[in-house]
């Protein structure tokens, strides 16, 4: 519970969240990024080329995956246009990411 000390100065809560909490809200800040980053609702994030390409190359999480991609990987980014055809993400997507 915050509120104040003796001396006037406020304290502070610290929560603690579990690995699994971490790693549901490091996923959903992928998803907000990403909306943002390509200006989707979330209704068609989702399908987006750019999630589909970070999805399928295994990019899960912002903190732990998506602040780590070099230039080399976003090159090597790829998307299901159709099943079973992998299509190499667009230019102009890929300056997005």
């Amino acid at each position: 519970m915050s509120g104040t000390t003796a001396s006037g100065f406020a304290t502070s809560v610290v929560l603690t969240l579990t690995p699994a909490e971490e790693k549901k809200i490091d996923r959903k800040h992928l998803l907000m990024a990403l909306m943002k980053l390509v200006k989707a609702l979330h209704g068609s994030a989702k399908t987006h080329p750019v999630f589909l390409a970070l999805r399928n190359a295994g990019i899960d999480h912002f903190n732990q995956d998506f602040v780590h991609l070099t230039t080399a990987c976003v090159e090597q980014l790829q998307h299901e246009k159709t099943q079973a055809n992998l299509v190499t993400l667009e230019m102009n997507c890929k300056i997005q990411v």
